[in-house]
């Protein structure tokens, strides 16, 4: 959540023009995610999280750049191969 919110903010200060709408994004979608988060609530994490994905694809097709788009892996990462690296 802390890059998150910190690529918000280089976001709102390069790109001023759309800054009501990055400010808009938080608080739809990274306020519910953090309060997920804090309360280590699963089923709300997750209906947070889908509706934050939703919600940045949507302003990426909204801002012209369609071609930006988050897709959710089908499958976790197999974490015993990666913390063998």
């Amino acid at each position: 959540m802390k890059e998150g919110r910190e690529v918000q903010e280089v976001g709102e200060t390069t790109r001023p023009n759309i800054t009501p709408m990055l400010e808009s994004f938080e608080e739809i979608y990274l306020d519910p995610l953090d309060k997920a988060i804090d309360a280590k609530d699963w089923d709300a994490f997750k209906t947070a999280y889908n509706n934050a994905v939703e919600g940045c694809n949507n302003c990426h097709t909204a801002t012209g750049h369609p071609y930006i788009k988050y897709v959710l892996p089908t499958t976790p990462p197999n974490l015993l191969a990666l913390s063998t690296k």
